[in-house]
């Protein structure tokens, strides 16, 4: 069931990215590296805004999640789920970084990274002695967050990297917290059965989150458009701003 987390997560996080690449590959045509760097901090933010809710509401409910969907004799394996949730936050920002290896032309560096998942399971492999399946787990999610890393590591070298720390710090606290929620919740009544109403307890605790920080202004909205269209840009600035 695992290979299933990241292929469902890769899946929404693809239109995303697509939807960034002819914006990125014009930047890049008209050598304006000061827009490519602006549109990474906006993309950065919506993208997390976006991703780290479900990414994490997932960790707080992989065990309703892997008994009511693969059945109660794999319940002792959402341990493995939690693990591949956690280091799949890289997913929450990452979509607004695909493609532009492509675009910079470092096709050494995406050479490098299709073998770095083999080269970081080598060095890890004690892990699945020790560990079993959360070792597995482990040596996935590692692979994952140091090819990110190894990625903006690049990246940095070429166009200004600059993150809108405070509104990803609002995002990810806002996460954090509905994990913790549901999670609590989890603890006091425990039910598979439950996981519909676990889903939109979270997803009602994030949007009172959101209305209140506010995370998005006017600017994001016509940067929105500018990247998905009026209609589709206007639609998901209203749902990212409740």
């Amino acid at each position: 069931m695992w290979p299933t987390v990241f292929s469902v997560l890769v899946a929404f996080a693809a239109p995303f990215s697509s939807a960034l690449f002819p914006y990125y590959g014009s930047a890049y045509g008209r050598n304006d590296h000061e827009s490519m760097s602006s549109a990474l901090t906006r993309a950065s933010k919506y993208s997390a805004l976006i991703f780290s809710p479900p990414i994490l509401g997932l960790f707080a409910t992989s065990r309703p999640v892997i008994t009511l969907f693969a059945g109660q004799q794999y319940e002792g394996g959402y341990t493995v789920l939690s693990i591949l949730y956690l280091f799949a936050l890289v997913y929450s920002v990452s979509p607004a970084f695909s493609n532009l290896l492509l675009i910079y032309g470092k096709t050494g560096t995406i050479l490098l990274l299709s073998f770095l998942p083999v080269a970081v399971s080598l060095l890890t492999l004690p892990l699945l002695r020790f560990l079993g399946l959360n070792g597995l787990a482990l040596m996935k999610g590692f692979s994952l967050l140091i090819s990110f890393i190894l990625s903006i590591h690049v990246l940095s070298k070429v166009v200004k990297i600059r993150l809108d720390s405070l509104a990803l710090l609002k995002v990810f606290s806002s996460s954090t917290i509905i994990a913790l929620v549901v999670l609590s919740v989890e603890q006091l009544y425990y039910s598979k059965f439950l996981l519909p109403f676990y889903v939109v307890l979270g997803g009602v605790i994030y949007a009172l989150f959101l209305e209140f920080l506010r995370v998005l202004g006017d600017e994001d909205f016509a940067f929105l458009q500018q990247i998905f269209g009026d209609k589709i840009g206007l639609v998901i600035g209203k749902v990212l701003y409740c």
